[in-house]
């Protein structure tokens, strides 16, 4: 392997760390394979890192804080229509795992591993992404929009349509990081969205409600006349 450009070299040693973590375990690669990984001498790895257990904490700190950061901006758009804010949710946390794929599958591989630091922030940004992707399903189902689900087990659901693709990913594969992302955010959407003619819109939303509820009331005593009677 080339060796690393000086800009980009803390960057390259947990691109290098997150591989052979993969490979080997976490256990298992040493800071000497790491950097000859880079082709580098120790002494390079040594300057931004002082043991495995940091370059394991930027590894985490990396992608859990940028998660954590993605969707709550994503959920402070309060304006924003409640299937565009699930759709730009789901999307942005795929392609954020898809684009550190590696880093991603190492902190599922290694969580109780972690050490203190990086465990306490794995597991804020865990808890803040899942509050986020719940909040957002909740706005949708109460503005009429998205159908009545338990918010918090649909949430989980969709973060792990989100995170599966890190363990089957291929950059050279036949499908893009976008295409996979576009794919599973059309998904998640779908999969709690209302009938266009069922979602409530406005101060009318009440109105709304009470007539399709009298539509199904109409519809089930049809079923109920034309149902065959019991001998």
């Amino acid at each position: 392997m080339a060796k690393v450009n000086a800009d980009g070299q803390k960057e390259q040693i947990l691109n290098a760390a997150a591989a052979l973590f993969i490979e080997k375990g976490f256990g298992g690669a040493s800071m000497q394979e790491i950097a000859e990984a880079l082709g580098v001498t120790r002494t390079a790895v040594y300057y931004y890192f002082k043991n495995k257990d940091e370059i394991l904490t930027a590894l985490v700190e990396e992608v859990t804080l940028r998660a954590r950061r993605l969707s709550s901006q994503a959920v402070a758009e309060t304006d924003a229509d409640p299937k565009e804010r699930l759709r730009l949710l789901v999307h942005q946390h795929t392609m954020l795992i898809l684009s550190h794929y590696n880093e991603f599958r190492v902190i599922q591989r290694t969580e109780q591993q972690l050490p203190e630091r990086a465990y306490r922030a794995n597991e804020d940004a865990k808890r803040a992404v899942l509050n986020n992707f719940t909040a957002a399903i909740e706005a949708g189902v109460s503005a009429g929009v998205f159908r009545v689900v338990d918010a918090k087990v649909t949430a989980f659901t969709l973060i792990g349509m989100c995170s599966w693709p890190a363990f089957w990913y291929k950059p050279e594969g036949a499908s893009s990081a976008i295409e996979i992302a576009d794919t599973i955010a059309e998904l998640a959407v779908q999969s709690v969205v209302r009938p266009a003619k069922r979602q409530l819109k406005g101060s009318s939303a009440v109105s709304e409600a009470l007539a399709l509820l009298r539509e199904d009331l109409d519809h089930l005593s049809l079923m109920i006349d034309k149902a065959p009677k019991a001998s």
